[in-house]
């Protein structure tokens, strides 16, 4: 049996900059057309995923906030718990995005998991 599991999190953050164009776009994900194009892509980059493996289950993973702000690691200070969000990208939308996607894929019989 193969499992496929999804950081949907992640694949959302790294879809955001594709779509974005890499910075050289200034994507806010005001628009519809911009959170279309990201919940596009995200929903592309997924069944590839799933097509490829060919699982026999696949589960997604969803967590509600960094947990790397609490963690010490004494090799590298800091590591990653420093980050600052963008204050041009309209983050309410992308969670918005992220939990009508994630929706979706309860709806039609994925396993959905959320870590608070």
């Amino acid at each position: 049996m193969t499992n496929a599991i999804f950081d949907l999190s992640n694949m959302f953050f790294r879809s955001m900059f594709i779509v974005g164009g890499y910075g050289k776009k200034q994507y806010t994900f005001d628009s519809q057309k911009e959170q279309d194009q990201l919940m596009r892509k995200v929903a592309t980059d997924v069944t590839s995923i799933i097509r490829t493996i060919n699982p026999s289950r696949v589960i997604f993973a969803l967590d509600s906030k960094s947990w790397r702000k609490g963690i010490s690691i004494d090799e590298n200070e800091g590591y990653k718990g420093n980050r600052k969000k963008s204050e041009i990208i309209n983050w309410d939308n992308i969670y918005k995005i992220m939990a009508e996607f994630a929706e979706i894929l309860k709806t039609n019989g994925f396993i959905v998991s959320r870590v608070e």
